[in-house]
């Protein structure tokens, strides 16, 4: 009779290797999922937190260069914002001054909120106005823009800032929210228009 033997490859045979490749990959596959929640989780916490960040920038230097808003919008924006980012775009925060009219903005600092998958800035009471479209408009202003990786940029909402640190919402509104979402995660951003800006708890 002749005796089989098995094939062993460093002590291990080739059932053993197969059954360990099987169970590595059975892992890698469960762990998928958790690492891109978790990657998602993380990138909203961060994009809330540079929100924050930057709209408290904006009143700082608002309260800083002394130049205040045009009566027209001084009391709310009359234009509403958009209520989502579009699907698939980046969503950019930045902060730029006028001091005088008729002359360039100057942009004092730009952040992107998120580039995560599927992620999604959500807009309550913020308004819009467009300090390109017309150079009449002095004053600080925190834009909300929309980056898809091919075309032009698209602004989102607006939020002017006021010497005292007032900002402007929509009109008659007295308080705005933003909101950063990851499938079913959110935080949410509190504004009020005298310029407190609170961050919810987790």
């Amino acid at each position: 009779m002749r005796r089989h033997k098995q094939l062993q490859v460093s002590g291990f045979t080739v059932a053993e290797i197969s059954i360990s490749l099987l169970i590595l990959a059975l892992i890698v596959a469960a762990s998928v999922p958790l690492i891109s929640r978790y990657r998602g989780r993380t990138g909203v916490n961060r994009g809330i937190e540079i929100c924050k960040a930057l709209i408290e920038r904006g009143i700082q230097e608002a309260k800083t260069a002394g130049t205040p808003l045009p009566a027209s919008i001084d009391s709310g924006l009359a234009s509403a914002g958009a209520p989502n980012s579009p699907p698939g775009s980046a969503v950019v925060v930045r902060v730029r001054k006028r001091i005088r009219p008729s002359t360039t903005p100057i942009l004092v600092t730009e952040k992107s909120l998120s580039t995560t998958v599927n992620s999604r800035v959500s807009f309550f009471q913020l308004g819009q106005v467009d300090i390109d479209a017309d150079q009449s408009l002095t004053g600080v202003y925190v834009e909300f823009l929309a980056k898809p990786e091919t075309g032009p940029s698209q602004l989102l909402a607006t939020l002017p800032v006021d010497v005292n640190g007032d900002l402007a919402l929509v009109t008659t509104a007295a308080t705005a929210a933003i909101s950063l979402d990851y499938n079913d995660y959110r935080r949410t951003l509190e504004l009020s228009a005298s310029g407190n800006v609170v961050l919810d708890r987790r």
